[in-house]
């Protein structure tokens, strides 16, 4: 795993393309593992590589069906697609696992407003913002879209 775990630290780093190699190295020593895959997802939306990244996450998702963080980060793929009704269902779907994630909460949320739902998008910005008061993305969302405390 020693790939994977460089693969990370060089994404953190923002060096995606060496990021990405690294874990293409990984999948040749572990193939099928879905923490790399879903490494390697996570850096190819980061320059807006979303076909890869969801065929990474499909196949993260049928290796570890019960992980909400892969339908979480498919969701993110989706909503960055413009897919917001295929995004809701993966953060509904990681939130049967995980209810009170207020990551997913506020993704969720971000997709329900974009998909003309405003309503139930602002309620989840509400519940993600009571979950973790201190979060400064969520809070300046929050803000931004007039969510109260």
């Amino acid at each position: 795993m020693v790939y994977n775990n460089r693969g990370s630290l060089l994404d953190d780093l923002g060096q995606i393309e060496r990021a990405i190699g690294d874990f293409d190295q990984a999948l040749l020593l572990s193939p099928g593992s879905a923490e790399v895959l879903s490494n390697r997802g996570v850096a190819y939306g980061k320059p807006g590589l979303y076909d890869r990244a969801l065929l990474d996450f499909e196949q993260a998702i049928r290796a570890r069906p019960r992980d909400p963080d892969l339908y979480s980060n498919r969701g993110v793929a989706f909503g960055k697609k413009g897919r917001y009704e295929r995004a809701i269902r993966d953060f509904n779907r990681a939130l049967s696992f995980r209810p009170d994630d207020a990551a997913t909460l506020f993704n969720r949320g971000l997709a329900y407003i974009e998909a003309g739902q405003e309503e139930r998008g602002l309620a989840d910005l509400a519940k993600a913002r009571a979950l973790m008061p201190g979060n400064p993305v969520i809070a300046a969302k929050a803000k931004e879209l007039g969510v109260e405390d």
